[in-house]
């Protein structure tokens, strides 16, 4: 018929039951401890596969080189399915046997979920597009070790043809068009573990694609490690570079992240400050009228995601800042993050002795010490010197650097065993453990003047440790960070000030309710720790040695931490320490202490 119009068929995407079938790929315990969320994976996979076996549906797994993987996680019983396994040394799941699996059974759509979702998975989903099935990505079913690499893997598979999906819209697309089943079926997908939901992505077009108003994704109720669940705000993470090598692309790069942040501000209006102290990222404020306004937009520092989880320190960030104790994130980056401004002035080596900042000081580090108090927490302090040494090479390329390692004795054989003795030392002494911050360098410490407080910033270290430690380690910040002078490392008298301070603080009591030989246990475990602070930024100086592009001499930074631990030890090591017990402290609130 002249002028009739030809109807172009939907692709909608619904999963037919007698045409689906589940991929599970790569759940094996080696993986556990590196992928991010990795027990949420395997509970909602597991979930999955309740629900296909209950429907009677095909399931087919994969193990990545088994032999020195590991096999399928004990938590989803594959045996008890009935499900196949077959073990793998390429990337992708289409292997010979389960391609003909999917013609015997004739299988229209996949299903799929599993690790790591920038490899494997994408491998797989490309796969099956080519050779014309469709793909549904479970998206809270999927993780890898990088969350950046998890967004882009998903935005790959969704351009590339796969539909993204959740696992509770699989099990009751499924289950609606099964009958005989779907009371249970349904149950299997509301019955669940409330899981937060900041790791899963939530795609949303608000622009051109590729422009800068694309959000690749964004996470949503964002809690810190080991805290009571709760919502917060919604932390979008932007499709944006920001390049931090030159003054004009770190200040266009800050414009893209502003169009979403502060939409209504005019460009041509933008102030910019550039901070130059920061050894590890580069950092612009940036405001339009009153610099107390400003927005801060961070670029992380060269392969500083190998020793730094990223992802944790937005979680922390959130957490801190619930607690009336750290600045608001508005967004995160590809490369960076942007939050709020703290006002005040970044404290200096003289600044910190005057009294009031001091003290203020000591009381808002009891503050952030009780944010996750009175739980179970596993010290970070071993676990990540040891990270820092599996980073290490064996020796610099550099043969200037590696010369200048050698002749101060601080190879990596030599570092692994102060790192084994001092562990051995510490450890028994059993201190309490808390979230700490970890980093209180004067640059991180904020004083506002105008209300006599402190605020403290950059989070990247925080996580549980022992409590001495920060203590510790800020006071061996006393002495400096570009020409250290250990001169200058706080009298016992004035840490006995301080402490006393810091301990009415964390348990709500007067200065005067604090007893001296409590103060002097902390003296003592203070004393101990300086040796666990200078060991680890001793490290964490020798690592951005091999990745950093700012200008400062971390190897030199490096081997002064060493030398004054080997300074110190024996003196350290010869210290007593007091049998007092420590007092609990008073448990925090989400509010600032107003004292």
């Amino acid at each position: 018929m002249a002028g009739a119009i030809t109807r172009v068929p939907l692709r909608l995407g619904k999963l037919i039951p007698q045409n689906t079938c589940l991929f599970l790929c790569d759940l094996q315990e080696k993986f556990r401890n590196n992928i991010q969320y990795f027990p949420q994976i395997v509970e909602i996979s597991g979930r999955l596969l309740k629900a296909f076996s209950l429907l009677e549906l095909p399931v087919v797994a994969t193990e990545q080189y088994p032999k020195g993987l590991g096999n399928t996680v004990a938590e989803l019983s594959l045996a008890e399915h009935n499900v196949p396994v077959f073990d793998k040394t390429k990337f992708s799941m289409c292997l010979p046997p389960i391609q003909d699996i999917i013609k015997d059974k004739e299988i229209k759509s996949v299903v799929l979920c599993g690790i790591e979702a920038h490899v494997c998975v994408q491998q797989t989903a490309l796969d099956l597009l080519e050779s014309g099935l469709e793909v549904h990505v479970v998206v809270d079913a999927c993780s890898s070790r990088s969350m950046t690499d998890r967004m882009y893997a998903f935005e790959r598979m969704r351009d590339s043809g796969a539909f993204l999906t959740t696992s509770e819209s699989v099990i009751l697309g499924l289950a609606d068009k099964a009958q005989v089943v779907k009371a249970k079926t349904c149950k299997i997908a509301v019955t669940r573990k409330d899981y937060p939901l900041w790791w899963l992505p939530i795609v949303a077009t608000l622009g051109e694609r590729g422009s800068s108003s694309f959000i690749e994704g964004a996470e949503v109720g964002h809690t810190a490690p080991r805290t009571t669940l709760r919502s917060y705000t919604m932390v979008a993470t932007l499709a944006v570079v920001v390049d931090g090598t030159t003054e004009e692309g770190l200040r266009e790069g800050a414009k893209r992240v502003l169009a979403h942040v502060r939409p209504h501000w005019q460009h041509s209006n933008l102030t910019f400050k550039t901070y130059t102290a920061g050894v590890t990222n580069i950092l612009v404020g940036v405001w339009c009228g009153q610099e107390r306004e400003q927005v801060l937009v961070r670029v992380y520092g060269n392969n500083t995601h190998l020793f730094i989880d990223r992802q944790q320190e937005i979680d922390t960030m959130q957490a801190v800042h619930a607690a009336g104790c750290g600045p608001q994130v508005f967004a995160a980056f590809t490369n960076g993050l942007c939050y709020a401004f703290t006002p005040g002035v970044p404290l200096t080596i003289q600044d910190v002795t005057h009294q009031p900042v001091w003290h203020a000081n000591a009381r808002q580090m009891a503050t952030f010490h009780k944010i996750q108090s009175g739980e179970q927490q596993k010290p970070m302090l071993f676990t990540k010197i040891r990270q820092f040494l599996a980073l290490l090479p064996p020796a610099f390329t550099d043969p200037k650097k590696q010369k200048r390692l050698e002749e101060s004795g601080c190879t990596r054989d030599a570092l692994v065993r102060l790192t084994e003795e001092l562990e051995t030392h510490l450890v028994p002494l059993g201190c309490p453990v808390v979230f700490c911050h970890n980093d209180l360098v004067m640059r991180n410490i904020i004083w506002d003047k105008n209300s006599a407080s402190v605020s403290f910033i950059d989070f990247e270290y925080s996580a549980p440790n022992y409590q001495p430690f920060d203590i510790a380690n800020h006071f061996n910040e006393y002495s400096g960070m570009d020409e250290m002078d250990y001169s200058l490392y706080p009298s016992e008298e004035a840490q006995r000030a301080w402490l006393k301070s810091y301990l009415a603080q964390y348990r709500g009591v007067t200065e005067e309710e604090v007893q001296m030989d409590e103060v002097e246990l902390w003296l003592a475990w203070v004393t101990k720790f300086t040796l666990a602070s200078h060991l680890f930024w001793g490290m964490w100086g020798f690592l951005q040695a091999c990745h950093s592009s700012i200008d400062f001499d971390y190897v030199k930074y490096g081997i002064a931490r060493l030398a004054e631990y080997h300074r110190k030890k024996q003196e350290v090591f010869a210290l007593a320490v007091g049998t007092a017990v420590p007092s609990p402290p008073v448990p925090h609130g989400t509010a600032r202490s107003t004292s």
